[in-house]
């Protein structure tokens, strides 16, 4: 086999596989969440980076929804259901055309794709699209605002906390 033809990351149910993989390795010799969402940050990047630019989305800001929504984990299931990196309902996945929620590609060019379309509803104003993808579009036209609920605000507080570490990793300073 040519050296040049050989592919690191897989496609469908190999790439899931050979991720879930790294990650499962990672959570058995490095047991701290912190360096286990460091190693899949770098691992998910090149994906990160492409769906951000296709959609025109800052790709630190989706990297702090990632961090906030799973932690980084491909796996993650919510109490309601919501699935993968950036934690998508069945329903919203299927309107955006998700065939895989638990493949990281698929999750994240479906993720990134709502968000631009919740920043395009919200005119650009990110804390309220943040706060849509929490909270969902019907509450924040509700509330005219980021709505009343402690789940809501903390979110949107920890989503912009970890954006700010992502701009500064971004510049160096991290």
């Amino acid at each position: 086999m040519d050296s040049h033809n050989i592919n690191l990351f897989p496609k469908g149910f190999a790439r899931r596989a050979f991720m879930v993989a790294i990650l499962w390795l990672l959570f058995a010799f490095f047991p701290g969440q912190t360096v286990i969402a460091k190693n899949a940050e770098h691992l998910f990047h090149p994906i990160i980076v492409k769906a951000a630019s296709r959609h025109q989305v800052d790709p630190a800001l989706i990297k702090a929804i990632i961090m906030a929504e799973s932690g980084y984990d491909p796996d993650a299931v919510s109490k309601r259901g919501a699935r993968g990196l950036m934690q998508l309902m069945p329903r919203t996945a299927k309107e955006l055309g998700v065939k895989d929620s638990f493949d990281p590609e698929h999750n994240i060019n479906g993720g990134v794709k709502y968000f631009k379309q919740l920043l395009d509803k919200f005119e650009g104003k990110v804390r309220l699209a943040v706060a849509a993808y929490n909270a969902g579009i019907r509450k924040v036209k509700k509330y005219g605002g980021i709505p009343p609920f402690k789940a809501t605000r903390r979110y949107v507080r920890k989503v912009f906390k970890y954006y700010q570490h992502y701009k500064k990793q971004e510049s160096g300073n991290a």
